[in-house]
């Protein structure tokens, strides 16, 4: 796209200046002649003619006043003319501190790489080539990211011109900066070989498109399992097509019991039973059958598993503790000779005596003291 930029000295250059010495130039002339030269600018960027005025151009900006203006903007220094008579031109002053316009060439070439980056016909042949993997570097690169480096792009190995499958790569944005319009650039960026396989990233969704657009499977590198995929022929579309993979078993699907497993068991009515029972009665069948519990179990069988599950489960522990013996001396009393339970102050038994057996204290020394009632006393 074509676009004229303004410098952001543009108001204070010194270029205009020099309007003020120039022959009958006064405050007025001075600004004139900057708007004059600036809508040229603009005219000569949007018609890409690279920094050049002619004379319809210069009079449909000027009008009465053209020559006077052409006049002081070439004394100047703004403007350069060239050629005689009704071919006669003016160049306008390149200076990126003034102003920056887009070359035609520049214009022309953007157009033409979009172009042929928007054409399938030439991108899908050059895709299923080189995949997501970049010509120069061997990165994979991500059509996704629009600034960074690993960004990616297509490379055209001869700059202005049309590409064609022979002349059109995979690369990264990095790589595709570091060549640009050089000359040397094959030799100072190398291009690798292409792949036998492409790779495509999963991410990309490179491999999705490339396969509608041929119709039929293309062939590429399974990084998870690079031996599995090999290449088939596809008669029906003369192109490469993926080997297809066994279905995977459903989650209810019987396991496979090897000989040597300890804990397999041959199948039993039970459990056929079970297996078998219909959907609208498991419910019943659940609350018939109770659960099993570790002390009314029956006792498992050696050498069926069930014994070796069940030592790996141990009990809990207050299962396995045992309630502490109470019972003493005293026949039917279920009481320890000597020992009282007390009232769990101070210390004491119930009949006054320490928990240690000492004998009760005579009398107590302490009288608990008496509270007087809260409120108004009379004096």
């Amino acid at each position: 796209m074509p676009w004229l930029k303004l410098s952001d000295r543009f108001a204070t250059h010194p270029i205009w200046a020099k309007l003020r010495g120039v022959r009958r130039a006064d405050e007025r002339t001075v600004n004139e002649v900057i708007g004059f030269v600036t809508r040229c600018a603009t005219q000569a960027s949007g018609h890409m003619t690279d920094y050049y005025v002619d004379l319809e151009t210069a009079e449909m900006m000027g009008k009465g006043r053209t020559d006077v203006l052409l006049r002081q903007a070439v004394s100047a220094g703004m403007l350069v003319a060239s050629g005689k008579g009704p071919t006669r031109r003016w160049r306008i002053v390149e200076d990126e501190d003034l102003w920056q316009m887009r070359a035609r060439a520049d214009v022309l070439w953007e157009r033409q790489r979009d172009k042929d980056r928007k054409n399938p016909d030439l991108t899908m042949p050059v895709l299923k080539r080189d995949g997501d993997v970049c010509r120069y570097c061997g990165k994979v690169v991500n059509w996704k990211d629009t600034r960074s480096g690993r960004g990616g792009t297509f490379d055209h190995s001869e700059p202005g011109q049309p590409a064609t499958t022979d002349t059109y790569f995979v690369s990264c944005r990095s790589c595709n900066s570091k060549r640009l319009d050089n000359p040397h650039a094959d030799k100072d960026v190398p291009r690798k070989p292409a792949p036998d396989l492409p790779y495509f990233s999963s991410a990309s969704g490179t491999l999705d498109r490339l396969e509608k657009f041929y119709g039929c499977s293309i062939p590429h590198v399974d990084h998870e399992r690079p031996d599995s995929d090999t290449a088939h022929r596809d008669p029906a579309c003369s192109r490469y097509t993926r080997p297809t993979r066994p279905a995977p078993q459903a989650d209810n699907a019987a396991p496979t019991v090897r000989p040597d497993d300890d804990t397999a068991q041959a199948s039993t009515p039970q459990d056929n039973a079970t297996a078998t029972t219909p959907p609208e009665l498991e419910d019943t069948a659940r609350r018939a059958t109770p659960d099993a519990r570790w002390d009314t179990a029956a006792p498992a069988t050696p050498g069926t598993g069930e014994d070796t599950a069940r030592r790996a489960t141990p009990a809990p522990a207050w299962a396995t503790e045992r309630p502490t013996d109470h019972s003493g001396t005293t026949p039917g009393t279920g009481v320890v000779e000597g020992w009282s339970p007390g009232t769990g102050r101070d210390g004491e038994g119930r009949d006054g005596s320490g928990l240690d057996g000492s004998p009760p204290a005579q009398g107590n020394p302490k009288t608990p003291r008496k509270r007087a009632r809260r409120g108004n006393r009379s004096s």
